[in-house]
């Protein structure tokens, strides 16, 4: 059927409700907007999209911008603790020890669980058991 063939109530009819449709659309999408969502939002009006639609992507958007918000409240306040320490007053932290010293303790320790105590007195002072 084309509109020549429908009766011109009928199609005034059919048109006015699709731009109802439209309009409660574009406002529907319209009020999802929020900061790093113009894009996303942009593109789904101009391809016909549901907010329901993009609505999970928007929900990644806004979930990764809170996190973010919440990370750099976190260091403002922990800034914000610090200000007025001179840096020396910083607390210092563990030492860190040498990876051959690390490496020796290691090694120490493992024959410490390993060998008997009084064979590794007697191996020391070349005796046996």
């Amino acid at each position: 059927m084309t509109t020549d063939e429908i009766a011109p109530e009928l199609l005034a009819s059919i048109q006015a409700e699709a731009r109802t449709v439209e309009r409660a659309r574009l406002e529907a999408l319209d009020a999802m907007a929020g900061p790093g969502l113009t894009e996303i939002i942009t593109k789904a009006k101009t391809e016909g999209k549901q907010p329901g639609d993009i609505a999970m992507e928007c929900l990644a958007v806004t979930k990764q911008q809170l996190n973010a918000s919440q990370t750099t409240s976190a260091l403002a306040r922990d800034a914000a603790a610090a200000r007025g320490l001179p840096a020396g007053d910083a607390p210092a932290g563990k030492p860190q020890e040498k990876p051959e010293a690390k490496g020796a303790r290691l090694v120490a320790a493992a024959f410490k669980l390993t060998r008997p105590r009084g064979l590794a007195r007697a191996s020391l002072n070349g005796h046996r058991n």
